[in-house]
């Protein structure tokens, strides 16, 4: 994967709700909200923003090297924003090579891991 530091890939994340019910059962709200906080809550969930996090967003609570291994097998996913520790977001094709550096945003606290693409 290539490395981004202080970049991300704005309005582009796959659904949570497209992804494999194994994938989308991390998503922040589906794992945390029942149960953060709390003695049930999941140690994944310290990626979970209550105030944000609501049904249909798109985050998910797994760590950096999860999202990253787990996107390598979706073949709808880019590549990974990771925001902070097990709260990272899919990133769709519209973020591919062909104009990934003005697509890419800074900001700080991010970072994007890409999937390594062939230039043409």
């Amino acid at each position: 994967y290539n490395k981004f530091p202080g970049r991300y890939c704005p309005e582009r994340n796959l659904a949570v709700a497209s992804l494999p019910a194994d994938v989308s059962a991390k998503g922040c709200n589906t794992l945390c909200a029942a149960s953060c906080p709390g003695a049930q809550c999941p140690a994944a969930c310290t990626g979970y923003r209550s105030a944000v996090d609501g049904p249909g967003t798109n985050v998910l609570c797994m760590s950096s090297a999860e999202a990253i291994n787990v996107c390598a097998f979706l073949p709808d996913c880019f590549g990974v924003d990771v925001v902070a520790t097990n709260r990272v977001y899919f990133n769709s094709f519209e973020c591919d090579a062909a104009d990934m550096f003005t697509r890419l945003i800074a900001k700080e606290g991010y970072t994007t891991y890409a999937k390594p693409v062939a230039i043409q």
